[in-house]
């Protein structure tokens, strides 16, 4: 017999126009998230009701990867884009073209 899964609401973050298909911790108390806008948002766990804008890429975001050691995002799009952006100054470093198919974690 299969057990039902309780999920509770806690909270509901406003920001994306879009699906999100991502999600990547940036240090102990901030997330970025992603989407099918395109836009990249920053979270502060302890101020969830203000999202701030990092990048947004006119293509799909199917996945996130924050690197902490050098500052960088890497984004893989719904077109076989990889994004690189400057977490410092949130700036688009490169993009490059993998393959015609989306980028998945």
């Amino acid at each position: 017999m299969q057990e039902k899964l309780q999920v509770e609401s806690i909270k509901i973050l406003t920001g994306h126009t879009g699906s999100i298909y991502a999600l990547e911790a940036i240090d102990e108390s901030h997330f970025i998230s992603s989407g099918g806008d395109g836009q990249i948002i920053m979270w502060d766990m302890n101020d969830l009701d203000n999202g701030k804008l990092v990048a947004r890429i006119p293509e799909q975001v199917f996945s996130l990867k924050y690197d902490k050691t050098h500052h960088r995002i890497f984004i893989g799009n719904m077109n076989g884009g990889l994004h690189l952006i400057d977490w410092n100054n949130k700036k688009n470093l490169s993009n490059v073209s993998i393959h015609d198919k989306g980028i998945y974690k």
